[in-house]
């Protein structure tokens, strides 16, 4: 809400057979994915990436400008 500029945030997690999936999809104003982040700012969405990637998971997002985002997690659960 506060980056994105969202009116409405649906998150919805899901447990299903040794894996959760966290899917948080929002109305905002989205953002172009190429865009790098300058001086080592904005490295939110690379560290939840890797803390995915070190929990044996995944991070995806997918963004375009004006037309919101949706950001999936997926890790195993013992």
């Amino acid at each position: 809400a506060k980056h994105g500029q969202a009116s409405n945030i649906d998150v919805t997690i899901v447990y299903k057979r040794r894996r959760v999936t966290m899917r948080i999809v929002d109305d905002g104003i989205g953002f172009a994915q190429e865009v790098k982040p300058r001086n080592g700012s904005h490295c939110g969405l690379a560290s939840m990436k890797e803390r995915a990637e070190r929990a044996g998971g995944r991070l995806t997002v997918t963004s375009n400008v004006g037309a919101g985002a949706v950001v999936e997690a997926e890790v195993p659960v013992s």
